[in-house]
């Protein structure tokens, strides 16, 4: 059962990286990306086949790594963005 679930876990990572890589080249945004804010459990932190590894190696490029175990600084980021880009009126 444990495998299973890794293999389950491993392959929903897998996905959302290729997803994140995906709409990062659709939006024409990847020279923009210069870091990225996760939460600190195994799977994203580790050194070879951690999400944010394989992210930088799909991006081929390194970013600034912010570890945050209670996501502080995706707050920022949100505030950040929503001070310089108004909601579009949906027209």
């Amino acid at each position: 059962m444990k495998l299973l679930e890794y293999q389950s876990v491993k392959m929903a990572l897998e996905r959302l990286k290729r997803k994140v890589c995906r709409e990062s080249q659709d939006w024409n945004v990847i020279d923009q990306i210069k870091f990225m804010s996760f939460n600190t459990t195994a799977s994203n932190t580790g050194i070879h086949n951690g999400t944010c590894a394989l992210l930088q190696k799909m991006l081929e490029k390194l970013l600034s790594n912010l570890a945050c175990r209670h996501r502080i600084f995706e707050l920022a980021i949100v505030e950040a963005f929503a001070s310089q880009f108004k909601p579009s009126s949906g027209s």
